[in-house]
């Protein structure tokens, strides 16, 4: 058995220790201004068994074993205090990005837990992302759409991951108005070929027609960067601006760009 197989890890779940999940945030920055908008949330685990678990590898395996709903729940739960203390601190430009299953989607109370959430910290909707995948199929299914529409009334945003991918990106954004659309990592890493350029220009322009914000991930070089906002990509996410880290290291990242603005800001005034 290959290490951190599917069949290993399936086998691990059966006494899962939620405990054993943990965060890590990476910023999401305007193209233009490089200001953090948002910060996504990004689930993490850590074996006692086989260590570091790549998320492609465990979070298939905590959807089939329905696990995804309640570890779900429990990093949107931590991602949203963090961002209140990040807020408390000072930090209050940003807002959190998290990624939902759509099998929170289909939980009735999904939308109430989510809501009485930020209540209970003080958020407002509008400091939440929350990033489905692309290849979800909304159509048919009547109440993960309905979920989504009642979140996004109340103010919550609600993106497109990993968008281009699959098979049913452009059924998504005709099923929902999105607020957002993320340019899978895979067009962002080959941009020397004309195709892949000639596919995020497509997807930058679409996203503008409808009035949709486009951010661009996996940005790991400056060449990849200067490229982006060339043409006219809304944010961009990546190693080039900040690796994904625990709360504690990002909070200095988000410290120190907060102080370097307001000295700015006191030069200029």
């Amino acid at each position: 058995m290959s290490k951190n197989s599917h069949k290993e890890i399936s086998i691990l779940m059966e006494n899962l220790d939620y405990n054993e999940f943990f965060v890590h945030y990476q910023p999401i920055v305007d193209a233009t201004t490089y200001e953090v908008q948002w910060v996504e949330a990004l689930a993490r685990w850590n074996s006692p068994i086989i260590g570091t678990v790549s998320p492609d590898k465990f979070i298939p395996v905590l959807e089939e074993k329905l696990h995804i709903i309640p570890i779900g729940m429990r990093i949107l739960k931590k991602a949203c205090k963090q961002l209140e203390k990040w807020h408390r601190n000072g930090c209050t430009n940003s807002g959190i990005s998290v990624n939902v299953s759509f099998l929170q989607l289909q939980q009735h109370n999904f939308a109430e837990a989510v809501v009485t959430t930020l209540h209970e910290l003080g958020l407002k909707p509008h400091n939440l992302v929350l990033e489905i995948t692309e290849s979800v199929k909304l159509r048919g299914n009547e109440h993960a759409l309905q979920t989504l529409k009642v979140l996004k009334e109340m103010g919550i945003r609600i993106s497109i991951d990993d968008f281009g991918t699959g098979y049913n990106c452009l059924k998504c954004l005709q099923e929902f108005e999105f607020t957002s659309i993320k340019i899978d990592r895979s067009f962002v890493a080959n941009m020397e070929n004309s195709r892949c350029k000639i596919i995020i220009d497509s997807i930058i322009s679409l996203g503008h027609r409808m009035g949709v914000k486009v951010i661009a991930e996996g940005v790991e070089t400056v060449e990849q960067c200067d490229q982006l906002k060339r043409m006219g990509c809304d944010m961009l996410q990546g190693y080039y601006f900040y690796w994904p880290s625990s709360a504690e290291e990002l909070s200095l990242f988000l410290r120190n760009d907060f102080i370097n603005k307001s000295m700015v800001q006191q030069e200029i005034y």
